[in-house]
């Protein structure tokens, strides 16, 4: 029997069985499910979360309006994350989190409206094909951070020092000036 996604009522996906499509596409899947609660909320709350249109002109860019009430009814409600929550909900910093290891980016460092896009503009209003190539990302080991870290402390190092350098130049230029202003007023006064 082939199964196909139908309809999203109430933010549930419908399998319904008939209609064919190509897509291997689990609705289990955290892509999947974001999608679905952010096309959702797009249709009947925007005022929560909803696609906006992005440089390219796709609708790829995902804003979060109200982390509140998406935390509080919709991460529950399409299952988009576990709980980590003694009550048993969903906390946003928990999605947030998922965001990341699935390879979305923060656009802006606003604290009303947060805009997310995915890094190789996989998920976008209305596509669900391009969300089975959305794929966690490998995490980053400790010791890459940690040299990374270190080489950057070192160029920093390098790069203060070739400050300093170039204010002990300046100095001297200065000092140069100064004493070639001192000289010629002297001259001049002896004219």
């Amino acid at each position: 029997m082939d199964w196909s996604i139908i309809s999203a009522e109430e933010g549930m996906a419908t399998m319904t069985p008939g209609k064919s499509t190509s897509l291997d596409l689990s609705v289990q899947s955290f892509p999947f499910r974001t999608h679905q609660m952010i096309e959702y909320c797009h249709e009947h709350e925007a005022d929560t979360a909803c696609f906006l249109e992005g440089e390219s002109g796709d609708w790829n860019v995902v804003a979060i309006k109200n982390k509140h009430r998406l935390e509080e009814v919709h991460l529950d409600k399409f299952k988009v994350c576990q709980s980590k929550e003694k009550d048993g909900k969903a906390a946003f910093e928990s999605f947030r989190k998922q965001l990341g290891n699935y390879g979305f980016i923060r656009v802006n460092k606003a604290r009303k409206v947060m805009l997310y896009t995915h890094r190789d503009n996989l998920f976008r209003k209305g596509d669900i094909t391009a969300l089975k190539d959305i794929k966690i990302l490998p995490p980053t080991k400790k010791d890459d951070v940690s040299v990374n870290e270190a080489e950057s402390i070192t160029e920093c190092r390098e790069v203060k020092a070739e400050l300093a350098a170039v204010k002990t130049q300046l100095q001297k230029v200065e000092k140069q000036i100064q004493d070639n202003q001192s000289a010629m007023k002297t001259q001049l006064q002896n004219i």
